[in-house]
Order: C-alpha cells, then sequence, then structure tokens
C-alpha cells in the first residue's frame, strides 16, 4: 500500500537520525538499546507508526544525554559571582529550528543592590535584573538554522549592518554588540560550524564581563562534542 512506502521511508529516516546521533554518543544507556531493538522488531512486524514512535523517543533520550555532556562546558564562576545551576534540554523547531540546549546564568550584587545593602549571599535564582548585574551563558548544538548565520561571522561588514562587530576569541570568531536599551553586550561565537555560544550580560554587565566568560569556555571539549 501506499500508506506502508511513506512509513517505511519514515522509519528509514529515523534510523539514519538515530545511527547519526549514535556515531557522536559515547555511551548508551540500556533503556536506550532497549528502545531502537523494540523498534526494530515492531519494524519487521509491520507495525510502522509503533516503530516510529520508539525511535523519536530514542532519539529524544539520546539527545538529553549529549545535552548534559554540555554541562562541562562552562566556567566556574569568576572571582566574586556565584552562577546558578545549569539547564539542559532540547530545543523544540520554533527555537533555533530545534537542537541540543544547555544554559546557565552567573550574577553577582550590583551597585543598585549594594547601595540597598543586600548582601550577595541573599541573592537567590530569579531576581530581577535591577538587582543583579548578571550573565547569561546559553549553548544550542545540531540546529539547523546555524548554517544561515554563518555568513555573519565571515563578514565585518554583514555583522556591521546589524550593529555587531568581528572579534575573536581563542581562534573562533565571534560577534559582540549591544542589547536595545539596556546597555548589555551580547557575544556570539560559532564553533566547529555546529555549535552556537552566546553570552548576553544585563544589570551593568561590562563588555569585560562578557569577554572574560567567553575566554574561561572550554572550547576544546566543544570540539570534541562537535567531532563526527
Amino acid at each position: 500500500m501506499k500508506i506502508g512506502k511513506i512509513q517505511k521511508r519514515v522509519i528509514g529516516g529515523l534510523l539514519i537520525v538515530f545511527f547519526s546521533f549514535l556515531s557522536i554518543s559515547t555511551v548508551l544507556a540500556d533503556e536506550v538499546s532497549d528502545q531502537v531493538n523494540e523498534a526494530m522488531k515492531l519494524y519487521k512486524e509491520g507495525k510502522f507508526s509503533q516503530a516510529a514512535s520508539e525511535l523519536e523517543f530514542a532519539v529524544q533520550q539520546i539527545r538529553e544525554k549529549q545535552a548534559e555532556n554540555l554541562k562541562d562546558i562552562f566556567p566556574a564562576p569568576l572571582q566574586g559571582w556565584k552562577a546558578d545551576k545549569p539547564e539542559v534540554g532540547t530545543a523544540g523547531a520554533m527555537i533555533f529550528g530545534g537542537g541540543i540546549t544547555a544554559s546557565i546564568r552567573y550574577y553577582k550584587s550590583s551597585e543598585k543592590s549594594s547601595d540597598k545593602g543586600m548582601p550577595s549571599s541573599g541573592m537567590e535564582e530569579g531576581e530581577g535584573e535591577g538587582d543583579v548585574t548578571e550573565v547569561r551563558l546559553e549553548i544550542i548544538t545540531d540546529s539547523p538554522l546555524l548554517q544561515g548565520m554563518l555568513p555573519l561571522f565571515s563578514n565585518p561588514a554583514l555583522a556591521g549592518s546589524q550593529g555587531g562587530k568581528v572579534i575573536k576569541i581563542k581562534g573562533y570568531r565571534g560577534i559582540i554588540k549591544k542589547q536595545g536599551d539596556n546597555g548589555g553586550a551580547e557575544l556570539s561565537l560559532v564553533v566547529a560550524n555546529k555549535i552556537l555560544v552566546t553570552l548576553r550580560g544585563n544589570g551593568g554587565a561590562t563588555d569585560t564581563d562578557i569577554l572574560a566568560y567567553g575566554n574561561a569556555i572550554n572550547y576544546p571539549a566543544l570540539e570534541k562534542l562537535a567531532a563526527p
């Protein structure tokens, strides 16, 4: 039947996706292997919809494991700063076309907070930007939209037309620009043409703060994750 052929193509596509993830995943939990084996069993039985569902779940689990590995990339808080726990997950298709994400927030007392006599130890996760100086670091990998952004990093004139300036950090091209009216800087870097690194400063964070965290990232580990 025509529907059966379409389903087989879907399964074939999912298998290609799965094995592409398998090639860059160092360790697979037994539960992931079980999901794949179950998918193959269902496929051989002609239960294509169920097989596709099992494979999609397995791919999601592998993405989550990759996201967990991204946490090791984050630098320790700089002197005088603190950090929230890293957040990891997978981005939906509406966010950079999908992909794997990891993020962290670094923060310290701002001058405004100090004037109020609020000690840095009193800060809790999620406080307003007016109370703290913060730098947010986000990593997105395996997003199909990254390819469309690459020309910006190799063309200073193009980057300048969008309010940015091309710089280099640890040999990687990046773009730094101001964010709206709050005066904070935003730095974007692409590693191995596969990983987008973004740092955003708020609440008085300076270009120096942004660049300090940009230089402290574990780029060799990022390169290793990006390797096929």
